[in-house]
Formats: C-alpha cells, sequence, structure tokens
C-alpha cells in the first residue's frame, strides 16, 4: 500500500532482513512503533512477549538468526496491526520458540488481526490455518480449508514391500491410487480393513506394512505434481 495511513495499519515479517548494525534491539523496536503511530511505551510489552527483554541493549549486529526473526515479529506486531504478513516466519527458530510464536499469533487472531501465511512447510500451515491457498506455476490450484483439501484424498495410505505385480495389486478390493517404487507399493484407499485382508491374503511374506491417514502435505503434492498439459499449460 503507498498510503501511509494504510501501511500503519500492516505488520510485515520478512523471511530476512537486514538491520542496521549499529541500533541496539529496543531501538529498533521502538522506532517501528514511532514510525507506525504508536508511542516508544509499545515496545516494552511487545519486547517482554517474545522474550526480548534482556536483548533489548544488544546491537542488531550480534543477533543471531534466530533472534533477527524474534526482533523482526516484534517490530512487526508493535502497531498493533490489523494485517499480518509473514513469509516463512520460523525459519532459524528451535521448536520452542516456534511453537511460541504460533501461540503469539493465535492470540492476535482471536483479536480480530488477519494473519496471511507463506509458507514451504506444510505440517504448519496445517496446525495453525483457517484457509490453504495452494500455488504453482502462478496459477491457483486450490483454496479451501485443510480439512476439505484432505477429504479429497483417500482417507488412507498402506505402504509394503511385496512380490506382487501390479495387475494382482490394482485387481486388489478397494484400491483408489496406486504407485509403485521397486519392490515398494503405495495404495490410496477409503476402505483399509477390507484392501489389507485381501492384501495379506494374497502375500503373507510381504514386508514393511504401514498404515497412514491422509495429511494436508500429501494433498498439496497430489496437486503440484498432477500432468500439465502442454499446449494450455492448465493442471488437468
Amino acid at each position: 500500500p503507498r498510503s501511509a495511513r494504510t501501511r500503519r495499519h500492516l505488520g510485515v515479517v520478512q523471511q530476512s532482513l537486514g538491520f542496521p548494525g549499529t541500533l541496539k534491539v529496543g531501538e529498533l523496536i521502538a522506532g517501528a512503533a514511532v514510525r507506525g503511530g504508536r508511542p516508544r511505551s509499545n515496545a516494552a510489552p511487545i519486547m517482554a512477549e517474545l522474550g526480548l527483554t534482556d536483548l533489548a541493549e544488544r546491537r542488531a549486529a550480534k543477533l543471531s538468526g534466530g533472534q533477527r526473526q524474534r526482533v523482526q515479529l516484534a517490530m512487526a506486531l508493535v502497531t498493533d496491526p490489523t494485517l499480518l504478513v509473514l513469509d516463512e516466519p520460523t525459519v532459524g527458530l528451535d521448536a520452542p520458540t516456534r511453537r511460541q510464536l504460533w501461540r503469539i499469533l493465535e492470540r492476535r487472531r482471536e483479536k480480530g488481526a488477519g494473519i496471511l501465511l507463506t509458507t514451504h512447510l506444510i505440517d504448519e500451515a496445517a496446525t495453525v490455518s483457517d484457509r490453504v491457498v495452494v500455488l504453482a506455476h502462478g496459477r491457483t490450484l486450490a483454496s479451501a480449508t485443510p480439512a476439505e483439501l484432505v477429504s479429497r484424498l483417500p482417507d488412507r495410505t498402506i505402504t509394503a514391500r511385496t512380490d506382487l505385480d501390479d495387475e494382482r495389486l490394482t485387481a486388489l478390493p478397494e484400491v483408489a491410487s496406486f504407485e509403485r517404487e521397486g519392490e515398494l507399493v503405495r495404495i490410496g484407499t477409503r476402505h483399509p480393513e477390507r484392501l489389507l485382508r485381501a492384501l495379506l491374503a494374497e502375500d503373507p511374506a510381504l514386508t514393511g506394512l504401514r498404515v497412514e491417514g491422509a495429511g494436508l502435505e500429501e494433498a498439496v503434492v497430489a496437486l503440484t505434481t498432477r500432468p500439465r498439459d502442454a499446449n494450455r499449460g492448465r493442471v488437468r
């Protein structure tokens, strides 16, 4: 947005951002507050919420990657924005800090803030998102809730190593999808119990049997790996 008035309602966390190395953490966050039309005093509670109080006097040049991400988030939150735009916000963060970040963002969402997250970490998107938009080759392939995307897939995936050939495997009951990598096969199904009984009857010596529920990652992979029409560039 070109309007400064509009920008004050927007908080942005980039995947990487350079800070003036001589400025201190407290100065960076207080400066962001002032530029957003908020008092400098807004910085202290945000720093406390993100565990940055002890780093207030540390210069930006001496911050670790995870600390820099937290400073970025503090600078985005200090103006109490209406919309938060986050580009891979958990890069460089350890597991406890990632969980803390999502709790903080959940509180902002409960207060009415909108949050737009771009990420390659699909498990995170599945956990925190109300709606997922899948983009590939400049096109929107899907826009739905995580549950709606997952519901388009077979309920379960059965993985095993077997000597059965493709013809015998695809003839089994309740096979919705099938792929092979050497002896390893993956079979999608909505009725795993019936399929498992038939598979074990056909090959009692199979190994590496595993049954998994479909997740958002499988749904996204299925969407983005569909063959593309060579002439029109459309996803089939």
